[in-house]
């Protein structure tokens, strides 16, 4: 069986792979402010849209959870793109939202789906071409191929996060700035207490990516996560804000070969609300010492 290809794609093999009818694009561009979508600049040629927002839960009072295999076919069919088709996905960003999009087709059992390494910026710098605004749909081609049995990304809900802050065993690895994991500034969104989970690593995504965007080497993504005391020998639950850059954790484990891993989707959004009945604790630092915290952000502070 020929192996898994791994899930970081460079744009010279992208391009060349689209040249020959072997892939798709698609543009998984997504911000935290509001209205966040693609601009009007060009897009990779013949890339399909994927909304983080309009592809997902919608039962579900949580920003953007992940929708259920059967939304993602929905998806798949009005955009035109077989489920065993080869997928490169990209955004605008470098590395930020893509591997969010990666980590939701996996999730939905999809196989051969991998992230554009430094997304459109490297595609530019590398002087492949652009064409017009991504489409909603593309003409369906006949581009199915045999595939194994898909591995599918595992996600990891409140009970079982609690019970990993309960009993450790598993590393809690954040995603988020060093400084809200701290609690020396609050969330970005309203409401939110600042802080961490008891027990949480931070790797903030940033320190897994370069300044150009792109998914760091190997030895460098190691070196991270060892530097954080994070056991790569056991398993590892990420988590960010709202489970976008928790999946750059997740797609960085993948890379280096770490295969027990689990993306918590609710993130900080659902553990660091309001939590009178104290079942969600949250740690802060307070000089060199963390002290347990239960309220929120004044509401001062939630405005900035």
């Amino acid at each position: 069986m020929t192996p898994e290809p791994g899930p970081v794609i460079e744009p010279d093999e992208a391009h060349a792979m689209w040249s020959a009818g072997e892939a798709t694009f698609v543009d998984g561009t997504w911000t935290l402010t509001p209205g966040g979508s693609p601009d009007a600049t060009a897009k990779l040629p013949g890339a399909v849209r994927f909304d983080l927002n309009q592809v997902s839960d919608g039962s579900s009072c949580l920003p953007h959870m992940a929708p259920d295999a059967g939304q993602v076919a929905d998806w798949a069919r009005a955009v035109g793109l077989p489920v065993d088709c080869s997928v490169v996905i990209y955004d605008d960003n470098g590395m930020f939202s893509s591997p969010r999009v990666w980590w939701t087709l996996r999730h939905a059992g999809w196989r051969n789906v991998r992230v554009l390494n430094g997304g459109r910026p490297a595609w530019i710098a590398a002087g492949l071409p652009l064409e017009g605004q991504a489409t909603a749909t593309r003409e369906a081609r006949d581009d199915r191929r045999a595939a194994a049995p898909p591995r599918r990304l595992a996600s990891a809900g409140l009970k079982t996060v609690q019970a990993a802050v309960a009993a450790g065993g598993a590393s809690i690895v954040d995603a988020r700035p060093a400084d809200r994991f701290l609690g020396r500034t609050p969330e970005p969104r309203p409401g939110l207490r600042g802080g961490a989970m008891p027990g949480a690593r931070n790797v903030p995504y940033t320190a897994l990516t370069d300044g150009g965007g792109r998914l760091k080497a190997p030895d460098d993504i190691k070196s991270a996560f060892e530097a954080a005391g994070v056991d790569l020998d056991g398993e590892v639950i990420a988590t960010c804000g709202s489970g976008v850059t928790a999946a750059i954790v997740i797609l960085a484990l993948e890379t280096i070969g770490h295969r027990r891993h689990r993306l918590y989707d609710g993130s900080w959004a659902e553990w660091g609300a309001p939590d009178p009945a104290g079942k969600r604790p949250v740690v802060t630092q307070a000089g060199n010492q963390f002290l347990r915290i239960s309220d929120p952000w004044p509401k001062d502070e939630q405005s900035r």
